[in-house]
């Protein structure tokens, strides 16, 4: 019986929240339909007071039923509940924690270590980076971007925040897209063309030669509330990175980096 359950079930399982002894027994049950504690003792490389624990456990969770008191006989629930009661279970755990984690973040111990300069690396890393960002914004967002990012920002159109936005890109669907949401009271919002704001690059940076080494299809500059500010720069690079700060001086370098194309497009 050993073999029939396998190590990747046994991982799924405890992924799932479930103990090793208790991924082994639930699994064990399914596979024989109903046992006695005493089986389960010679099946299983579990000591009997284990198994006992486990049983009790199981049961409190609802994957098991004892179908008999004497002997004590034990059966699984089906694997469709039980899986979905796991779900359900790993949720609400979710939540709650999720609650507790809020409230403590609000009377965190404010710590230079607040104000460092982080690179974010990767794809993963940088969408999370940017959900938490907006998702935290509570009266502004300054930003220049490709259509690349477009998405992360389409929430917020109706949010009440007020935005200012230059969208780089040459995709007439997005353009109109964002266009249309963003077009609100307090909202600023502009659409150019990567090939456009190369040009106004070169000016700004000194010669055409800047042209060669630079790529808007994967720009951001963020600011939000001015106290926090993500970007990544127009530069192909093999591996994505971006750059994260809530240092106040970072953040106003980056707003005054941003004014030059903000008072030359938004109107």
């Amino acid at each position: 019986m050993k073999r029939q359950i396998t190590t990747s079930l046994l991982n799924s399982l405890r992924n799932l929240g479930l103990t090793d002894h208790q991924a082994k027994i639930y699994s064990a049950l399914v596979l024989l339909d109903q046992a006695q504690a005493k089986e389960l003792l010679g099946t299983l490389d579990i000591s009997k007071p284990s198994i006992y624990s486990s049983l009790a456990s199981l049961e409190e969770i609802g994957l098991v039923t004892k179908v008999c008191s004497k002997p004590a006989v034990y059966k699984a629930v089906t694997p469709e509940i039980g899986i979905r009661l796991l779900l359900d279970r790993q949720e609400k755990a979710g939540e709650a924690s999720l609650r507790e984690l809020s409230e403590l973040e609000k009377e965190k111990i404010k710590r230079k270590s607040d104000e460092a300069t982080w690179a974010i690396y990767g794809r993963a890393n940088i969408a999370f980076k940017l959900e938490d960002m907006l998702s935290h914004a509570e009266r502004c967002i300054r930003c220049t971007l490709s259509g690349t990012y477009l998405r992360f920002f389409l929430p917020y159109a109706e949010s009440g925040l007020a935005i200012k936005m230059i969208l780089v890109t040459n995709d007439e669907t997005i353009a109109k897209m964002a266009t249309a949401r963003f077009n609100r009271p307090g909202n600023r919002v502009c659409v150019i063309s990567p090939e456009t704001i190369l040009e106004k690059s070169a000016v700004m940076l000194g010669g055409n030669d800047i042209k060669e080494l630079l790529n808007y299809d994967h720009y951001l500059d963020l600011i939000v509330d001015d106290r926090e500010t993500f970007s990544i720069p127009p530069i192909d690079v093999p591996f994505q990175t971006g750059m994260y700060s809530s240092n106040r001086n970072m953040v106003l370098f980056s707003k005054l980096l941003g004014n030059y194309f903000y008072d030359t497009y938004l109107p």
